[in-house]
């Protein structure tokens, strides 16, 4: 009788325990949570198996910061498991570590995160446990990412990839295709990153991913938005808000927000991109995503550089720096100070504009970011031209330099797909050789060609004013 009492409060415990990891899997961290609740109530007086507890309390804790940004809370949890554990554990210790990394993650102290996670690592590899090492390995590519060492995020994740091969683990495998994919993006590299995002939208697609679909869609969404399939982008990004909608999940539905957001720009339907990127940036403290914060800032500016109001522009973009410098996002800390030196070529301080403009393309060689190097060699040359021609200064010019800058834009923005950049370097530099040669040139025909494809009113009606 006794033994099927006991046996009983298992299944209890199983059943719990598998319908709070099936909710917080479809994103419901609510019923999530309060399953997991029950289950630490009901270990408070169990005598049982401490491993049991200890797992829940770290699933429960993950939810915490996942559902609720429960960042405090959540760490406090963690570190109790923590302490006085053993570091040979090859179970709850790394797990433990791991977790804590991916809450540090979410609020962007990408140090402490990989403090953890290089823990976790270590304890991973020495049990040769393949599942957790697959793991941490693709947190540890998302850090490096967020630093800006595109390289280095790539060689983890393709680590990662290999090890979830080699275990059949299809899940693993996606999500290591997705991230491959997501840094071959920020590389320039679109059609690479298109081939890994195809592959993992496949597998999800097979094994019913729900959480990795959402993510795929917007990425797939933002490669489609690289190379101006604007329509293409639209329908990937409304399936991925539709999926998150579904899911309660506020990250998704911001980055949909901000990436929906530059095609109404591009379009030139400003105030409607202005709405989504305020939506992106509330739902982005809402859950405490730095990063995203920090996109939505910059991109808030760029209307406002649109609009030639260059002090409203430069109060965001402040903001922006800030928060890039703290979580250490050198890729957008690069284009932060492009677009810092764009308000100053409006400003007419074009010595200011081009020392921006230089630390965002040293920061842009640094780190491999080819779309803030475009952005950051279009300013230095703005900014060396009008500086001349408008009288403010005559030293360290020359028309050569500023074609040469111009054209290496236009090169990398052939060589990464980037089509609406391809199209504002071709009439920047078409512009310049309009006023000193004189007559409609190839580049300025180029460029109207691109922006009546991609539907990119203002743009044209810039070129029709020359």
């Amino acid at each position: 009788m006794k033994d099927n009492k006991e046996a009983r409060k298992q299944l209890f415990v199983q059943a719990l325990r598998n319908r709070g990891t099936v909710c917080a899997f479809i994103g419901d961290y609510d019923s999530a949570l309060k399953d997991y609740e029950r289950l630490i109530t009901f270990y408070k007086s169990y005598k049982g198996d401490n491993f049991e507890k200890k797992l829940s309390l770290l699933n429960y804790a993950f939810y915490l910061s996942k559902g609720r940004n429960e960042y405090k809370r959540s760490k406090k949890i963690i570190t109790d498991v923590i302490l006085g554990m053993n570091k040979k554990d090859g179970t709850i210790y790394p797990k433990a570590n791991n977790t804590m990394g991916a809450i540090y993650w979410r609020t962007g102290e990408y140090d402490k995160a990989l403090e953890y996670f290089n823990e976790a690592l270590i304890v991973y590899r020495d049990n040769h446990n393949w599942q957790g090492l697959s793991g941490v390995l693709n947190n540890i590519a998302l850090v490096y990412w967020h630093e800006g060492n595109l390289e280095k995020a790539i060689e983890c994740s393709k680590e990662a990839l290999d090890i979830s091969k080699k275990m059949g683990d299809k899940r693993r495998v996606s999500v290591s295709l997705s991230n491959i994919g997501l840094f071959y993006q920020d590389k320039g590299d679109i059609k690479k990153s298109l081939e890994y995002y195809l592959k993992s939208l496949e597998i999800s697609n097979e094994i019913g991913d729900i959480w990795n679909l959402s993510t795929l869609y917007n990425s797939i969404g933002m490669s489609y938005e690289y190379m101006g399939r604007f329509n293409e982008a639209l329908k990937y990004y409304e399936k991925g808000l539709h999926i998150s909608e579904e899911m309660g999940e506020k990250l998704g539905i911001a980055i949909v927000y901000g990436n929906s957001g530059t095609i109404y720009q591009i379009k030139g339907e400003l105030s409607k991109a202005l709405e989504h990127y305020y939506e992106y940036f509330k739902l982005s403290k809402e859950i405490g995503y730095r990063r995203g914060m920090g996109i939505a800032l910059k991109s808030i500016a760029s209307i406002y550089i649109e609009k030639d109001n260059p002090e409203k522009s430069k109060k965001y973009l402040k903001k922006a720096e800030r928060i890039h410098k703290e979580i250490g996002d050198k890729v957008h800390i690069a284009e932060d100070y492009s677009f810092i030196s764009e308000t100053y070529i409006q400003k007419g301080d074009y010595k200011t504009a081009r020392r921006f403009a230089r630390k965002a393309l040293e920061i842009a060689d640094e780190t491999g970011g080819k779309e803030m190097k475009i952005l950051a060699l279009r300013s230095l040359g703005k900014s060396l031209y009008l500086g001349y021609t408008q009288g403010a200064e005559n030293s360290d010019y020359n028309l050569k330099n500023v074609i040469v800058y111009l054209k290496q834009a236009i090169a990398l923005a052939k060589e990464t797909k980037l089509v609406f950049e391809l199209g504002v370097s071709l009439y920047e530099i078409g512009r310049i050789l309009l006023i000193t040669k004189g007559g409609r040139n190839k580049y300025i025909n180029e460029a109207v060609e691109i922006f009546k494809r991609l539907g990119a009113k203002l743009w044209l009606k810039r070129i029709d004013q020359l």
